[in-house]
Protein backbone atom coordinates (compact mmCIF):
# COMPACT_ATOMS: atom_id res chain seq x y z
CA UNK A 1 0.00 0.00 0.00
CA UNK A 2 2.86 2.37 0.77
CA UNK A 3 4.31 1.83 -2.71
CA UNK A 4 0.95 2.54 -4.35
CA UNK A 5 0.53 5.79 -2.40
CA UNK A 6 4.08 6.98 -3.10
CA UNK A 7 3.69 6.22 -6.80
CA UNK A 8 0.38 8.11 -6.93
CA UNK A 9 1.92 11.12 -5.15
CA UNK A 10 4.86 11.13 -7.56
CA UNK A 11 2.45 11.28 -10.49
CA UNK A 12 0.64 14.20 -8.84
CA UNK A 13 3.85 16.14 -8.22
CA UNK A 14 4.84 16.09 -11.88
CA UNK A 15 1.37 16.73 -13.33
CA UNK A 16 0.56 19.74 -15.49
CA UNK A 17 -1.40 22.94 -14.81
CA UNK A 18 -1.78 24.21 -11.28
CA UNK A 19 -5.03 24.21 -9.36
CA UNK A 20 -5.82 25.99 -6.06
CA UNK A 21 -7.18 23.53 -3.49
CA UNK A 22 -9.37 24.65 -0.60
CA UNK A 23 -7.87 22.31 2.00
CA UNK A 24 -9.45 20.27 4.73
CA UNK A 25 -12.85 21.11 6.09
CA UNK A 26 -11.68 20.88 9.70
CA UNK A 27 -8.74 23.18 8.99
CA UNK A 28 -11.14 25.85 7.69
CA UNK A 29 -13.30 25.47 10.79
CA UNK A 30 -10.26 25.72 13.06
CA UNK A 31 -9.13 28.85 11.22
CA UNK A 32 -12.45 30.67 11.61
CA UNK A 33 -12.67 29.66 15.29
CA UNK A 34 -9.10 30.85 15.83
CA UNK A 35 -7.63 27.65 17.22
CA UNK A 36 -4.93 25.21 16.13
CA UNK A 37 -5.92 22.49 18.63
CA UNK A 38 -8.57 20.09 17.24
CA UNK A 39 -9.36 18.74 20.72
CA UNK A 40 -10.56 22.23 21.76
CA UNK A 41 -13.34 22.25 19.16
CA UNK A 42 -16.85 21.28 20.15
CA UNK A 43 -18.41 18.60 17.87
CA UNK A 44 -21.62 20.63 17.65
CA UNK A 45 -19.65 23.58 16.27
CA UNK A 46 -18.07 21.34 13.63
CA UNK A 47 -21.51 20.17 12.57
CA UNK A 48 -22.93 23.71 12.54
CA UNK A 49 -20.06 25.26 10.57
CA UNK A 50 -20.02 22.34 8.14
CA UNK A 51 -23.59 23.20 7.23
CA UNK A 52 -22.45 26.74 6.34
CA UNK A 53 -19.74 25.27 4.12
CA UNK A 54 -22.35 23.35 2.13
CA UNK A 55 -24.84 26.27 2.21
CA UNK A 56 -22.82 29.50 2.65
CA UNK A 57 -24.37 32.62 4.15
CA UNK A 58 -25.29 35.21 1.52
CA UNK A 59 -23.98 38.50 2.93
CA UNK A 60 -26.27 40.59 0.72
CA UNK A 61 -29.33 38.50 1.57
CA UNK A 62 -28.97 37.39 5.21
CA UNK A 63 -30.89 39.15 7.95
CA UNK A 64 -29.16 40.76 10.91
CA UNK A 65 -30.32 37.97 13.26
CA UNK A 66 -28.95 35.32 10.87
CA UNK A 67 -25.54 36.99 10.82
CA UNK A 68 -25.53 37.23 14.62
CA UNK A 69 -26.55 33.60 15.21
CA UNK A 70 -23.87 32.35 12.79
CA UNK A 71 -21.17 33.43 15.29
CA UNK A 72 -18.90 34.29 12.37
CA UNK A 73 -19.07 38.08 12.85
CA UNK A 74 -18.72 40.50 15.73
CA UNK A 75 -21.45 43.03 16.50
CA UNK A 76 -19.29 45.80 15.07
CA UNK A 77 -18.65 43.88 11.84
CA UNK A 78 -22.39 43.31 11.35
CA UNK A 79 -23.20 46.97 11.98
CA UNK A 80 -20.37 48.07 9.69
CA UNK A 81 -21.55 45.71 6.95
CA UNK A 82 -25.14 46.95 7.25
CA UNK A 83 -24.01 50.59 7.09
CA UNK A 84 -21.75 49.96 4.08
CA UNK A 85 -24.54 48.27 2.09
CA UNK A 86 -26.98 51.05 2.96
CA UNK A 87 -24.50 53.67 1.67
CA UNK A 88 -22.88 51.92 -1.30
CA UNK A 89 -25.18 49.06 -2.27
CA UNK A 90 -24.46 45.34 -2.38
CA UNK A 91 -21.03 43.85 -1.78
CA UNK A 92 -19.79 42.68 -5.19
CA UNK A 93 -16.57 40.79 -4.35
CA UNK A 94 -14.43 39.48 -1.50
CA UNK A 95 -11.89 42.21 -2.27
CA UNK A 96 -14.58 44.82 -1.64
CA UNK A 97 -15.58 43.04 1.60
CA UNK A 98 -11.93 43.24 2.79
CA UNK A 99 -12.14 47.04 2.40
CA UNK A 100 -15.19 47.32 4.68
CA UNK A 101 -14.40 48.72 8.11
CA UNK A 102 -13.93 45.89 10.60
CA UNK A 103 -12.79 43.35 8.01
CA UNK A 104 -9.35 42.58 6.59
CA UNK A 105 -7.79 40.35 3.97
CA UNK A 106 -6.89 37.72 6.57
CA UNK A 107 -10.38 37.78 8.06
CA UNK A 108 -12.04 37.46 4.64
CA UNK A 109 -9.79 34.53 3.72
CA UNK A 110 -10.91 32.71 6.86
CA UNK A 111 -14.58 33.48 6.15
CA UNK A 112 -14.57 32.51 2.47
CA UNK A 113 -15.61 28.85 2.96
CA UNK A 114 -18.68 29.95 4.94
CA UNK A 115 -19.99 32.98 3.03
CA UNK A 116 -20.94 33.96 -0.51
CA UNK A 117 -21.67 37.19 -2.33
CA UNK A 118 -25.24 37.42 -3.64
CA UNK A 119 -27.20 40.19 -5.34
CA UNK A 120 -30.20 40.59 -3.05
CA UNK A 121 -30.75 43.48 -0.67
CA UNK A 122 -29.67 43.43 2.97
CA UNK A 123 -32.22 42.31 5.58
CA UNK A 124 -34.24 40.50 2.91
CA UNK A 125 -36.16 37.45 4.15
CA UNK A 126 -36.65 34.58 1.75
CA UNK A 127 -40.15 33.21 1.25
CA UNK A 128 -39.27 29.93 -0.40
CA UNK A 129 -39.50 26.64 1.46
CA UNK A 130 -36.37 24.53 1.87
CA UNK A 131 -35.74 21.06 3.23
CA UNK A 132 -32.43 19.45 4.23
CA UNK A 133 -32.40 15.78 5.10
CA UNK A 134 -29.22 14.03 6.21
CA UNK A 135 -28.90 10.33 6.90
CA UNK A 136 -25.66 8.81 8.10
CA UNK A 137 -24.68 5.36 9.26
CA UNK A 138 -21.41 3.64 10.06
CA UNK A 139 -20.09 0.23 10.92
CA UNK A 140 -17.06 -0.44 13.09
CA UNK A 141 -15.24 -3.75 13.33
CA UNK A 142 -13.40 -4.06 16.64
CA UNK A 143 -10.98 -6.90 17.32
CA UNK A 144 -11.91 -8.93 20.42
CA UNK A 145 -8.75 -11.04 20.47
CA UNK A 146 -10.24 -13.87 18.43
CA UNK A 147 -12.41 -12.19 15.82
CA UNK A 148 -13.79 -8.82 14.79
CA UNK A 149 -16.95 -7.71 16.59
CA UNK A 150 -19.21 -5.35 14.62
CA UNK A 151 -20.61 -2.17 16.15
CA UNK A 152 -22.91 0.18 14.29
CA UNK A 153 -24.25 3.70 14.53
CA UNK A 154 -26.81 5.71 12.61
CA UNK A 155 -28.31 9.19 12.63
CA UNK A 156 -31.10 11.00 10.80
CA UNK A 157 -31.58 14.77 10.72
CA UNK A 158 -34.20 16.90 8.99
CA UNK A 159 -34.23 20.70 8.89
CA UNK A 160 -37.06 22.48 7.09
CA UNK A 161 -38.22 26.05 6.54
CA UNK A 162 -41.94 25.30 6.32
CA UNK A 163 -42.95 28.89 5.71
CA UNK A 164 -41.72 32.45 6.12
CA UNK A 165 -42.42 32.29 9.85
CA UNK A 166 -42.08 28.60 10.79
CA UNK A 167 -39.04 26.29 10.75
CA UNK A 168 -38.57 22.78 12.09
CA UNK A 169 -35.48 20.81 13.02
CA UNK A 170 -35.34 17.26 14.38
CA UNK A 171 -32.61 14.66 14.61
CA UNK A 172 -32.09 11.28 16.20
CA UNK A 173 -29.06 9.04 16.47
CA UNK A 174 -28.00 5.73 17.93
CA UNK A 175 -24.50 5.71 19.46
CA UNK A 176 -22.18 2.75 19.00
CA UNK A 177 -22.57 1.58 22.59
CA UNK A 178 -26.40 1.76 22.67
CA UNK A 179 -28.31 -1.41 23.54
CA UNK A 180 -31.56 -0.68 21.70
CA UNK A 181 -31.88 -0.23 17.94
CA UNK A 182 -34.03 2.91 18.14
CA UNK A 183 -32.44 6.40 18.50
CA UNK A 184 -31.34 7.16 22.05
CA UNK A 185 -30.13 10.73 21.38
CA UNK A 186 -32.90 13.07 20.26
CA UNK A 187 -32.56 16.75 19.36
CA UNK A 188 -34.99 19.16 17.73
CA UNK A 189 -37.00 22.36 17.89
CA UNK A 190 -39.78 24.48 16.46
CA UNK A 191 -38.96 28.12 15.70
CA UNK A 192 -41.58 30.80 15.06
CA UNK A 193 -40.33 34.09 13.57
CA UNK A 194 -42.53 37.14 13.03
CA UNK A 195 -41.76 40.49 11.42
CA UNK A 196 -44.33 42.66 13.22
CA UNK A 197 -43.67 42.53 16.05
CA UNK A 198 -40.07 41.37 15.54
CA UNK A 199 -40.25 38.35 17.82
CA UNK A 200 -38.92 34.80 17.65
CA UNK A 201 -40.01 31.83 19.76
CA UNK A 202 -37.98 28.62 19.99
CA UNK A 203 -39.48 25.51 21.58
CA UNK A 204 -37.16 22.57 22.12
CA UNK A 205 -33.36 22.63 21.86
CA UNK A 206 -31.56 25.95 21.55
CA UNK A 207 -28.28 27.65 22.37
CA UNK A 208 -27.89 30.88 24.30
CA UNK A 209 -24.53 32.63 24.10
CA UNK A 210 -24.09 36.09 25.59
CA UNK A 211 -21.14 38.31 26.45
CA UNK A 212 -17.74 36.65 26.75
CA UNK A 213 -19.06 33.40 28.21
CA UNK A 214 -18.97 34.16 31.94
CA UNK A 215 -22.66 34.09 32.88
CA UNK A 216 -24.34 32.17 30.05
CA UNK A 217 -22.71 30.32 27.17
CA UNK A 218 -24.07 26.92 26.13
CA UNK A 219 -21.27 24.66 24.94
CA UNK A 220 -17.53 25.14 25.20
CA UNK A 221 -16.82 28.65 26.45
CA UNK A 222 -13.03 28.97 26.45
CA UNK A 223 -10.53 27.24 24.23
CA UNK A 224 -7.00 27.96 23.15
CA UNK A 225 -5.78 31.46 22.24
CA UNK A 226 -3.75 30.68 19.13
CA UNK A 227 -4.71 33.63 16.90
CA UNK A 228 -5.96 37.20 17.49
CA UNK A 229 -9.41 36.26 16.18
CA UNK A 230 -9.84 33.68 18.99
CA UNK A 231 -9.52 36.20 21.84
CA UNK A 232 -12.90 37.93 21.56
CA UNK A 233 -16.01 35.76 21.77
CA UNK A 234 -18.79 36.53 19.29
CA UNK A 235 -22.09 36.30 21.18
CA UNK A 236 -24.90 34.85 19.08
CA UNK A 237 -27.85 35.33 21.43
CA UNK A 238 -30.51 32.64 21.09
CA UNK A 239 -30.36 30.26 18.13
CA UNK A 240 -32.09 26.93 17.34
CA UNK A 241 -29.99 23.80 17.86
CA UNK A 242 -30.46 20.51 16.03
CA UNK A 243 -27.42 18.24 16.04
CA UNK A 244 -26.58 14.56 15.91
CA UNK A 245 -24.84 14.71 19.31
CA UNK A 246 -27.41 17.00 20.99
CA UNK A 247 -25.47 17.29 24.25
CA UNK A 248 -24.37 20.92 24.49
CA UNK A 249 -27.65 22.79 24.09
CA UNK A 250 -30.46 23.81 26.40
CA UNK A 251 -33.96 22.32 26.29
CA UNK A 252 -37.03 24.42 26.98
CA UNK A 253 -38.48 27.66 25.66
CA UNK A 254 -36.66 30.78 24.47
CA UNK A 255 -38.05 34.08 23.21
CA UNK A 256 -36.24 37.09 21.76
CA UNK A 257 -37.70 40.46 20.80
CA UNK A 258 -36.16 43.25 18.76
CA UNK A 259 -37.18 46.88 19.25
CA UNK A 260 -34.91 49.15 17.25
CA UNK A 261 -31.40 48.77 18.70
CA UNK A 262 -32.65 46.85 21.76
CA UNK A 263 -32.58 43.02 21.79
CA UNK A 264 -34.43 41.31 24.65
CA UNK A 265 -34.06 37.56 25.27
CA UNK A 266 -35.90 35.47 27.87
CA UNK A 267 -35.46 31.73 28.27
CA UNK A 268 -36.36 28.75 30.42
CA UNK A 269 -33.99 25.79 30.47
CA UNK A 270 -35.07 22.38 31.83
CA UNK A 271 -31.78 20.45 32.28
CA UNK A 272 -33.60 17.27 33.36
CA UNK A 273 -35.86 17.21 30.29
CA UNK A 274 -33.70 14.69 28.42
CA UNK A 275 -32.70 12.79 31.55
CA UNK A 276 -36.16 11.98 32.88
CA UNK A 277 -38.79 9.93 31.12
CA UNK A 278 -41.42 11.09 33.64
CA UNK A 279 -41.97 14.83 33.23
CA UNK A 280 -43.32 15.02 36.79
CA UNK A 281 -39.78 14.38 38.03
CA UNK A 282 -38.49 17.64 36.50
CA UNK A 283 -37.15 19.47 39.53
CA UNK A 284 -34.62 21.86 38.03
CA UNK A 285 -35.47 25.03 36.14
CA UNK A 286 -32.94 27.57 34.88
CA UNK A 287 -34.54 30.88 33.92
CA UNK A 288 -32.38 33.56 32.31
CA UNK A 289 -32.69 36.88 30.56
CA UNK A 290 -30.52 39.23 28.51
CA UNK A 291 -30.96 42.80 27.35
CA UNK A 292 -28.58 43.99 24.63
CA UNK A 293 -28.16 47.45 23.11
CA UNK A 294 -26.43 47.51 19.74
CA UNK A 295 -25.02 50.50 17.89
CA UNK A 296 -22.87 51.10 14.84
CA UNK A 297 -19.77 50.84 17.06
CA UNK A 298 -20.56 47.78 19.15
CA UNK A 299 -22.88 46.60 21.90
CA UNK A 300 -23.37 46.35 25.64
CA UNK A 301 -25.69 43.99 27.50
CA UNK A 302 -26.91 42.73 30.87
CA UNK A 303 -27.38 39.01 31.60
CA UNK A 304 -29.01 37.35 34.61
CA UNK A 305 -29.16 33.59 35.27
CA UNK A 306 -30.51 31.70 38.25
CA UNK A 307 -30.82 28.00 38.91
CA UNK A 308 -34.11 27.16 40.64
CA UNK A 309 -34.45 23.71 42.20
CA UNK A 310 -38.05 22.74 42.92
CA UNK A 311 -38.18 21.29 46.45
CA UNK A 312 -41.89 20.46 46.62
CA UNK A 313 -43.18 23.18 48.96
CA UNK A 314 -40.87 25.99 47.98
CA UNK A 315 -38.05 27.09 45.75
CA UNK A 316 -34.46 27.54 46.79
CA UNK A 317 -31.85 29.30 44.66
CA UNK A 318 -28.54 27.39 44.75
CA UNK A 319 -26.98 29.55 42.03
CA UNK A 320 -27.51 33.08 40.74
CA UNK A 321 -25.27 35.14 38.44
CA UNK A 322 -25.47 38.59 36.88
CA UNK A 323 -23.07 40.11 34.40
CA UNK A 324 -22.47 43.22 32.32
CA UNK A 325 -20.51 43.00 29.08
CA UNK A 326 -19.54 45.38 26.31
CA UNK A 327 -17.63 45.34 23.02
CA UNK A 328 -16.82 48.43 20.96
CA UNK A 329 -14.55 49.40 18.10
CA UNK A 330 -12.99 52.85 18.53
CA UNK A 331 -10.67 54.14 15.82
CA UNK A 332 -9.90 50.60 14.69
CA UNK A 333 -9.25 49.29 18.22
CA UNK A 334 -11.52 46.52 19.54
CA UNK A 335 -12.26 46.83 23.27
CA UNK A 336 -14.31 44.12 24.96
CA UNK A 337 -14.93 42.63 28.36
CA UNK A 338 -17.40 41.19 30.85
CA UNK A 339 -17.69 41.35 34.63
CA UNK A 340 -19.92 39.00 36.60
CA UNK A 341 -21.14 38.82 40.17
CA UNK A 342 -21.90 35.46 41.75
CA UNK A 343 -24.62 36.23 44.31
CA UNK A 344 -24.18 32.96 46.23
CA UNK A 345 -20.36 32.70 46.45
CA UNK A 346 -19.73 36.44 46.41
CA UNK A 347 -16.95 36.34 43.81
CA UNK A 348 -16.42 38.69 40.86
CA UNK A 349 -14.90 36.96 37.80
CA UNK A 350 -14.03 39.15 34.84
CA UNK A 351 -12.45 39.06 31.40
CA UNK A 352 -11.13 42.02 29.40
CA UNK A 353 -9.26 42.30 26.14
CA UNK A 354 -8.11 44.57 23.36
CA UNK A 355 -7.37 43.96 19.69
CA UNK A 356 -5.64 46.39 17.34
CA UNK A 357 -3.69 46.57 14.09
CA UNK A 358 -0.12 47.82 13.85
CA UNK A 359 0.00 49.01 10.29
CA UNK A 360 -1.66 47.05 7.51
CA UNK A 361 0.13 43.74 8.04
CA UNK A 362 0.15 43.09 11.80
CA UNK A 363 -2.84 42.24 14.00
CA UNK A 364 -2.47 42.07 17.80
CA UNK A 365 -4.61 40.96 20.74
CA UNK A 366 -4.22 40.97 24.53
CA UNK A 367 -6.49 39.46 27.18
CA UNK A 368 -6.66 39.07 30.97
CA UNK A 369 -9.06 36.81 32.83
CA UNK A 370 -9.91 36.05 36.45
CA UNK A 371 -12.14 33.08 37.26
CA UNK A 372 -13.70 31.67 40.42
CA UNK A 373 -11.07 32.95 42.82
CA UNK A 374 -8.78 30.18 41.58
CA UNK A 375 -7.60 30.86 38.05
CA UNK A 376 -5.93 33.97 36.64
CA UNK A 377 -4.84 34.21 33.02
CA UNK A 378 -3.03 36.59 30.68
CA UNK A 379 -2.56 35.99 26.96
CA UNK A 380 -1.23 37.92 24.02
CA UNK A 381 -0.95 37.17 20.32
CA UNK A 382 0.43 38.82 17.20
CA UNK A 383 -0.28 37.87 13.59
CA UNK A 384 1.67 39.00 10.52
CA UNK A 385 0.40 38.76 6.93
CA UNK A 386 2.76 39.90 4.20
CA UNK A 387 1.54 42.30 1.52
CA UNK A 388 1.81 39.59 -1.16
CA UNK A 389 -0.09 37.15 1.16
CA UNK A 390 2.60 34.52 0.80
CA UNK A 391 3.81 34.69 4.40
CA UNK A 392 1.58 34.35 7.45
CA UNK A 393 3.09 34.11 10.96
CA UNK A 394 1.34 33.94 14.35
CA UNK A 395 3.05 34.16 17.74
CA UNK A 396 1.03 33.56 20.92
CA UNK A 397 1.90 33.48 24.63
CA UNK A 398 -0.35 32.42 27.48
CA UNK A 399 0.13 32.22 31.27
CA UNK A 400 -2.23 30.68 33.83
CA UNK A 401 -1.85 31.00 37.60
CA UNK A 402 -3.77 28.57 39.83
CA UNK A 403 -4.31 29.91 43.35
CA UNK A 404 -5.11 26.37 44.48
CA UNK A 405 -1.98 24.33 43.83
CA UNK A 406 -2.06 21.12 41.79
CA UNK A 407 0.35 19.49 44.25
CA UNK A 408 0.46 19.38 48.05
CA UNK A 409 4.02 20.73 48.35
CA UNK A 410 3.28 24.09 46.65
CA UNK A 411 1.18 27.17 47.40
CA UNK A 412 0.30 27.94 43.79
CA UNK A 413 0.71 26.36 40.37
CA UNK A 414 1.78 27.99 37.11
CA UNK A 415 1.38 27.07 33.46
CA UNK A 416 3.02 28.84 30.51
CA UNK A 417 2.29 28.15 26.84
CA UNK A 418 3.82 29.59 23.71
CA UNK A 419 3.47 28.78 20.02
CA UNK A 420 4.80 29.88 16.65
CA UNK A 421 2.85 29.17 13.47
CA UNK A 422 4.34 30.05 10.07
CA UNK A 423 2.70 29.50 6.68
CA UNK A 424 4.53 30.09 3.43
CA UNK A 425 3.32 29.82 -0.17
CA UNK A 426 6.36 30.17 -2.47
CA UNK A 427 4.23 29.73 -5.59
CA UNK A 428 0.66 28.90 -6.50
CA UNK A 429 -0.34 25.37 -5.58
CA UNK A 430 2.45 24.74 -3.06
CA UNK A 431 2.38 25.60 0.66
CA UNK A 432 4.51 24.99 3.73
CA UNK A 433 3.29 25.04 7.35
CA UNK A 434 5.56 25.05 10.38
CA UNK A 435 4.25 24.96 13.95
CA UNK A 436 6.27 24.88 17.18
CA UNK A 437 4.63 25.00 20.60
CA UNK A 438 6.01 24.70 24.12
CA UNK A 439 4.17 24.19 27.41
CA UNK A 440 5.66 24.50 30.90
CA UNK A 441 3.91 23.39 34.10
CA UNK A 442 5.13 23.63 37.66
CA UNK A 443 3.68 20.18 38.35
CA UNK A 444 3.58 16.75 36.74
CA UNK A 445 5.19 16.52 33.30
CA UNK A 446 6.72 19.97 33.29
CA UNK A 447 7.69 20.43 29.62
CA UNK A 448 5.77 19.49 26.48
CA UNK A 449 7.26 20.34 23.06
CA UNK A 450 5.27 19.89 19.87
CA UNK A 451 6.90 20.31 16.43
CA UNK A 452 4.85 19.97 13.24
CA UNK A 453 5.82 20.41 9.57
CA UNK A 454 3.37 20.10 6.65
CA UNK A 455 3.92 20.28 2.90
CA UNK A 456 1.08 20.52 0.39
CA UNK A 457 0.94 20.61 -3.39
CA UNK A 458 -2.06 20.94 -5.72
CA UNK A 459 -2.11 20.44 -9.46
CA UNK A 460 -5.18 20.37 -11.70
CA UNK A 461 -7.71 18.09 -9.94
CA UNK A 462 -5.04 16.32 -7.89
CA UNK A 463 -3.36 17.25 -4.66
CA UNK A 464 -1.09 15.67 -2.08
CA UNK A 465 -0.01 16.52 1.45
CA UNK A 466 2.49 15.12 3.91
CA UNK A 467 2.97 15.86 7.59
CA UNK A 468 5.64 15.09 10.15
CA UNK A 469 5.02 15.49 13.89
CA UNK A 470 7.37 15.15 16.86
CA UNK A 471 6.08 15.52 20.42
CA UNK A 472 8.22 15.31 23.55
CA UNK A 473 6.70 15.17 27.03
CA UNK A 474 7.64 12.04 28.97
CA UNK A 475 9.51 10.45 26.10
CA UNK A 476 9.44 11.37 22.40
CA UNK A 477 6.66 10.43 19.99
CA UNK A 478 6.79 10.55 16.19
CA UNK A 479 4.09 10.55 13.54
CA UNK A 480 4.05 11.00 9.78
CA UNK A 481 1.59 10.52 6.96
CA UNK A 482 1.28 10.95 3.21
CA UNK A 483 -2.03 11.77 1.54
CA UNK A 484 -3.09 11.86 -2.10
CA UNK A 485 -6.40 13.16 -3.39
CA UNK A 486 -8.45 13.64 -6.52
CA UNK A 487 -11.41 16.05 -6.86
CA UNK A 488 -13.48 16.46 -10.00
CA UNK A 489 -16.90 18.09 -9.75
CA UNK A 490 -19.23 15.66 -8.03
CA UNK A 491 -16.53 13.08 -7.24
CA UNK A 492 -13.70 13.15 -4.70
CA UNK A 493 -11.32 10.52 -3.34
CA UNK A 494 -8.55 10.81 -0.72
CA UNK A 495 -6.05 8.15 0.31
CA UNK A 496 -3.94 8.60 3.46
CA UNK A 497 -1.37 6.31 5.02
CA UNK A 498 0.72 7.00 8.08
CA UNK A 499 2.90 5.52 10.81
CA UNK A 500 3.41 6.47 14.46
CA UNK A 501 5.81 5.54 17.25
CA UNK A 502 4.43 6.81 20.59
CA UNK A 503 5.21 4.80 23.73
CA UNK A 504 3.70 7.11 26.39
CA UNK A 505 0.13 8.36 26.62
CA UNK A 506 1.44 11.80 27.61
CA UNK A 507 3.14 11.97 24.18
CA UNK A 508 -0.05 11.20 22.21
CA UNK A 509 -0.55 13.12 18.96
CA UNK A 510 -3.93 14.24 17.65
CA UNK A 511 -4.52 14.03 13.89
CA UNK A 512 -7.62 15.38 12.20
CA UNK A 513 -9.01 12.84 9.74
CA UNK A 514 -11.09 13.53 6.66
CA UNK A 515 -14.70 12.52 7.12
CA UNK A 516 -18.21 13.29 5.94
CA UNK A 517 -19.53 16.83 6.60
CA UNK A 518 -20.40 17.47 10.23
CA UNK A 519 -18.44 14.49 11.54
CA UNK A 520 -15.80 15.15 14.19
CA UNK A 521 -12.93 12.72 13.73
CA UNK A 522 -9.68 13.55 15.58
CA UNK A 523 -8.15 10.30 16.89
CA UNK A 524 -5.34 10.31 19.46
CA UNK A 525 -2.44 8.25 18.14
CA UNK A 526 -0.73 6.09 20.78
CA UNK A 527 1.43 2.98 20.47
CA UNK A 528 3.55 1.80 17.56
CA UNK A 529 1.53 1.24 14.45
CA UNK A 530 0.26 2.33 11.07
CA UNK A 531 -3.07 3.37 9.64
CA UNK A 532 -4.76 3.71 6.29
CA UNK A 533 -7.86 5.72 5.47
CA UNK A 534 -9.81 6.03 2.23
CA UNK A 535 -12.48 8.74 1.99
CA UNK A 536 -14.65 9.38 -1.04
CA UNK A 537 -17.84 11.16 -2.04
CA UNK A 538 -20.08 11.11 -5.09
CA UNK A 539 -22.96 13.38 -6.04
CA UNK A 540 -26.02 11.57 -7.37
CA UNK A 541 -28.12 14.03 -9.36
CA UNK A 542 -28.97 17.32 -7.69
CA UNK A 543 -30.53 15.95 -4.51
CA UNK A 544 -28.18 13.40 -2.99
CA UNK A 545 -24.50 12.98 -2.17
CA UNK A 546 -22.94 9.77 -0.87
CA UNK A 547 -19.92 9.75 1.46
CA UNK A 548 -17.89 6.63 2.17
CA UNK A 549 -15.00 6.24 4.59
CA UNK A 550 -12.81 3.24 5.38
CA UNK A 551 -10.01 3.24 7.93
CA UNK A 552 -7.78 0.58 9.42
CA UNK A 553 -5.37 0.78 12.36
CA UNK A 554 -2.77 -1.90 13.08
CA UNK A 555 0.13 -2.13 15.55
CA UNK A 556 2.76 -4.40 13.94
CA UNK A 557 5.72 -2.50 15.42
CA UNK A 558 4.81 -3.21 19.06
CA UNK A 559 6.17 -6.20 21.01
CA UNK A 560 3.77 -9.10 20.71
CA UNK A 561 3.07 -9.26 24.45
CA UNK A 562 2.02 -5.57 24.49
CA UNK A 563 0.51 -5.40 21.00
CA UNK A 564 -2.82 -3.63 20.80
CA UNK A 565 -5.57 -5.21 18.69
CA UNK A 566 -6.18 -3.67 15.29
CA UNK A 567 -9.43 -2.00 14.39
CA UNK A 568 -11.28 -1.23 11.18
CA UNK A 569 -14.12 1.15 10.45
CA UNK A 570 -16.47 1.48 7.50
CA UNK A 571 -18.75 4.51 7.39
CA UNK A 572 -21.42 5.61 4.94
CA UNK A 573 -23.35 8.87 4.96
CA UNK A 574 -26.15 10.00 2.65
CA UNK A 575 -27.08 13.67 2.40
CA UNK A 576 -30.33 14.71 0.74
CA UNK A 577 -31.08 18.35 -0.07
CA UNK A 578 -34.20 19.57 -1.79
Amino acid sequence: MWRVNILLSAVLLFSGCLYAQSGQELESIMAVLGTDAPEDIEPDDVERLSSYMSSPIDLNNASCSELISSELFSSYQIASLEDYIARHGNIMSFAELAAVDGFSSGMVNRLKPFIRIGNSSFLHVSNRNSYDISLRSSLKLLHSGISYVPSWHYGLKCEADLSEWLSLGISGSRPYDALAIYPSVISGNLAFSFRKPAIRIIIGDYKARFGQGLALWHGMSFGSFSSPSSFMKKPSGISPSCTFSGNSSASGVAVDYVAGNIFISVLLDFPDLKKKSDLSLLREIVPAMNVTWRSSRGHCSFTHVQNCLMTGYGVRIPEMKSSIDAAFCLRGVNLYGEIMYDWVRGIVPFVAGVGFNAGECVNNAFLVKYMDGDLSMAALCSEYLSADKRHNAVISLESVLYQIAKTEDADKSLQLKGSLLWKFQPFSGFDVKFRLSERFRSWGDMFRTDLRVELGYSCCNFHCRCRFNMLKCKETGYMGYLESGYVNGGFSLYLRQGVFFIDEWADRIYVSERDAPGSYNVPALYGRGEWTSLVGSYRVGKLMRIYLRFSYFAYPFMPEKNRKPGKAELKMQLVFKF
